[in-house]
């Protein structure tokens, strides 16, 4: 074998070897390298927020009321508020 084919082969041998290496040895998925996630991960994600939205408008609309001096809602009165406001039953 031509020793330049020999050395060109063997770089290519070496990186494909770390490649590999990197890939077997590194923390973590790839998936979480590049920012994928599970749709159960994305619907949990996305079912906090609303959880957290909905607990920070229910304490901005209950601070109104405080201030016009009316009682405070609850999440089953903003709920049947909510469907009341839309006609639903």
């Amino acid at each position: 074998m031509d020793p330049f084919a020999a050395i060109m082969f063997g770089i290519v041998l070496v990186v494909v070897l770390v490649i590999i290496a990197l890939g077997v040895w590194y923390p973590g998925s790839g998936a979480e390298q590049v920012g994928w996630r599970t749709p159960r991960s994305l619907a949990e994600q996305e079912a906090a927020r609303d959880d957290e939205d909905l607990r920070q408008m229910l304490e901005a609309a209950n601070e109104r009321r405080r201030a016009r001096g009316e009682p405070d809602l609850t999440l089953d009165a903003l709920m049947a508020e909510e469907r009341a406001a839309r006609g639903v039953e």
